[in-house]
């Protein structure tokens, strides 16, 4: 259900910030027999650190959250 929720989100913004630390955290904490795992976590982490670094909100309104929460997971993996 939530997969679903992250493609048609990812379908209409691929640079949505949070669809990337979302779907880093199921990987992340998905056993890898299953696909899943630290290391596809930190993956996406790593993508959704890009996004965060390039992504500039267009008014006060728009969405931030998630950035510290990536910053957290990539600094355990070290």
């Amino acid at each position: 259900m939530i997969n679903d929720a992250l493609t048609k989100a990812d379908s209409i913004n691929s640079n949505n910030t949070r669809i990337y630390y979302l779907r880093g955290i199921l990987k992340y904490n998905m056993p890898a027999t299953m696909g899943g795992g630290v290391n596809e976590g930190i993956k996406l982490f790593k993508l959704a650190m890009e996004k965060y670094e390039s992504y500039k909100p267009t008014d006060e309104f728009a969405p931030t959250w998630g950035k510290y929460k990536v910053e957290k997971y990539l600094a355990k993996s070290k």
